[in-house]
């Protein structure tokens, strides 16, 4: 059962926590998996997080630095203490919950043992529940988010109109059915699938690093770069797997004559770049940049198949 199931149950039964742990890795499909459980919490329906906090059904804590800071948790406090005599229910928030540090995170437990916080439910949200106060956890109830397989979602991707190169794409990229089709309207996605086949099927040609550049403009968009990167590394990696085992099964033939003809030193050069290319993508660098470096890796690399 999914958290948002386990919240549901809980509401039919009349046991509801007051206090919940959801952990699961950063990302988009964290992001969605919190979103509902607050929507079903809230009985709203609103589509984002900044609807629900703008109609004062969450109160949600996060911080740009390494530290959730002791006066949010008290403007938390007060903000709830407000609303303690009229018995009513809220809803608060605390994205990357292993950033309170000792003085927020017994801040919060004084709010705990509040009676006020009888009248809430708090969501602490993390990727590492040990980063808590042992004190914290055992007031919890812990639930998990746990992604799809990438063979569950090529299972899942299976039951719409996708070919199969694209379902090992969306794979890669996307947690479920919704973001696929979606992605799959999109001229960034298209132009990205265009450019990667191209690389497959013309690395030989005479115009092959013209052409490179002039596909490229889908990479100009940070997102579409960072799946651009995602998607060349699963192929690179291919190279090196064993046949039964690879990922873009469609791409097989292909991926077999390019294993015995691509230098293997190239090969693991061209991935550990990428992978430090991606690594940096995390921070404000010039994606221009990143995106010239990335097309020449890919260039280099097979300028030496034999």
């Amino acid at each position: 059962m999914t958290p948002n199931d386990i919240i549901k149950k809980s509401i039919q039964d009349n046991r509801l926590s007051h206090l919940y742990l959801i952990t699961g890795s950063k990302g988009d499909f964290r992001d969605q998996k919190i979103l509902e459980v607050v929507q079903t919490l809230s009985g709203d329906t609103s589509s984002n997080k900044n609807s629900l906090i703008e109609k004062q059904k969450v109160t949600w804590i996060e911080s740009d630095t390494q530290v959730i800071k002791k006066q949010q948790i008290q403007e938390l406090f007060k903000e709830f203490s407000k609303t303690s005599l009229q018995n009513q229910r809220k809803i608060y928030v605390i994205e990357d919950a292993e950033k309170l540090n000792t003085t927020s995170a017994n801040t919060l437990l004084k709010f705990l043992e509040e009676p006020e916080s009888k009248t809430s439910i708090g969501i602490l949200v993390t990727d590492n529940q040990y980063a808590l106060l042992d004190t914290i956890i055992s007031r919890a109830h812990i639930l998990k988010i746990t992604e799809p397989t990438i063979k569950e979602k090529i299972t899942m991707f299976r039951s719409e109109s996708l070919s199969p190169f694209e379902i090992e794409v969306f794979a890669l990229l996307f947690h479920n059915v919704e973001e696929a089709i979606a992605a799959n309207t999109s001229s960034n996605t298209k132009e990205l699938l265009v450019l990667f086949n191209y690389i497959l099927d013309s690395y030989q040609s005479k115009n092959f690093e013209f052409e490179l550049y002039e596909l490229s403009g889908c990479l100009n968009d940070k997102d579409t770069l960072i799946q651009f990167i995602q998607v060349c590394l699963r192929f690179l990696i291919d190279l090196r797997t064993d046949s039964n085992h690879i990922h873009f099964q469609s791409k097989q033939k292909m991926v077999t004559d390019l294993s015995n003809k691509i230098d293997l030193l190239e090969l693991d050069i061209s991935i550990t770049a990428l992978k430090d290319v991606l690594k940096q993508m995390r921070y404000y660098v010039s994606n221009e940049l990143q995106k010239r470096r990335v097309l020449h890796i890919i260039k280099s690399l097979f300028e030496h198949v034999q």
